[in-house]
């Protein structure tokens, strides 16, 4: 799935009254929606490569930040 389709899926299909949405499986190309659902759907958007990059950088001890790709990876992780 196109980042483009992965948007307008999300856009029809996830209700507003969700907490966030996640994406799982490494097999859509996610991470160019990610900061556009976000935008339009007002809510934080996790995918499972997002998270295990996430969890891989607080293991290694770098306090680093990803601008640009979700809420998640704009946090660093707790070290």
């Amino acid at each position: 799935m196109l980042p483009s389709e992965l948007y307008a899926w999300a856009l029809e299909h996830v209700p507003s009254n969700v907490d966030a949405l996640f994406i799982g499986g490494n097999g859509m190309r996610a991470i160019g929606a990610i900061s556009a659902i976000e935008r339009s759907l007002r809510m934080p958007v996790i995918t499972a490569n997002q998270v295990a990059f996430w969890q891989a950088l607080g293991k290694a001890n770098a306090p680093a930040t990803v601008k640009g790709y979700g809420q998640l990876l704009a946090k660093s992780p707790a070290v």
